[in-house]
Order: C-alpha cells, then structure tokens, then sequence
C-alpha cells in the first residue's frame, strides 16, 4: 500500500492531467472559437495528434486518455474553420444590402420636392394661426398650470 502513494506522489501531474482530460471527454465543453479554428484546418489536426502521441513518452496511461482526448477535440472543432469561411459577417452583409439599395430617385419623390412648403415651416411658433382647446380634466392638473 505504502508503494502505491510512493508512486501516486512521484506521478502527481500525470495524474491531474489525466484528470483534466477525462473531465474534457466526459463533459460537453464547447471549444472557444479562436481553438476551434486552428484545430479545425488540416495543420492544426495534425499538431492535435503529434502532442497526443508525445503524451505516450510520458505515461502510457496518460497518452492513451490523451489520444481519446484529441479526437474529441478534433471532432468538437469540426465545421467552426469553414463557417468562418463561407458564413458572412455583418460587415459583409451591409455592403452588399447598400450595393442593391442604390437605386434612382423615384417621380413621387421629385414631385414632393417641388411642391410648396408646409405651412408649419411658414409660421413662428408662437405666432400660430389657431389654439388649442382642451377637453374636460376629469380632475387632471392642467398642462400649463405653473402651480
């Protein structure tokens, strides 16, 4: 028994990190979006496989766990390279939504041009022409009341 903490103590960071690992196969960890994107193109598939492999020198426990673990990888991060690609931004999107909205200016819109101004632009706004009436308050303050 006293053995086995003896080797439990010497390998303590192969442990956590087969710890580690596990808890990413098991959980649904979304990868962020930045790793998913670099994994997802062939280099970045072939480094995820080159370090699980080297996982192998250090504990065969842990490069087995490690190979498990680059798979889920690699399949979690699958797609996010070529939705960068061909999925655009919105930026993209309102380029070519103002590009299509160029269009001439229609005759409706000239014959409202040229038509005389509204009498609102005419008058000051003191100096209208009416005055407003106000219905019953129903125990309503009044509007302009300077109480």
């Amino acid at each position: 028994m006293t053995d086995l903490f003896k080797i439990m103590k010497k390998d303590t960071h192969h442990y956590v990190l087969a710890a580690l690992l596990i808890v990413f196969i098991v959980s649904d960890v979304k990868v962020p979006g930045v790793i998913g994107e670099l994994v997802d193109t062939m280099l970045g598939k072939i480094v995820v496989v080159m370090v699980a492999l080297s996982l192998f020198g250090a504990h065969p426990v842990v490069g087995a766990i490690g190979l498990v673990a680059a798979y889920q990888l690699i399949l979690r991060s699958q797609g996010q390279q070529s939705m960068a690609v061909y999925v655009p931004s919105e930026a993209k999107k309102s380029r070519v939504l103002t590009a299509m909205n160029q269009f001439p200016t229609t005759i409706e819109e000239q014959v409202i041009a040229n038509q005389i101004p509204y009498v609102f632009k005419l008058t000051a706004p003191g100096n209208v022409p009416y005055k407003g009436v106000q219905d019953k308050l129903h125990g309503a303050a009044k509007v302009n009341a300077s109480d």
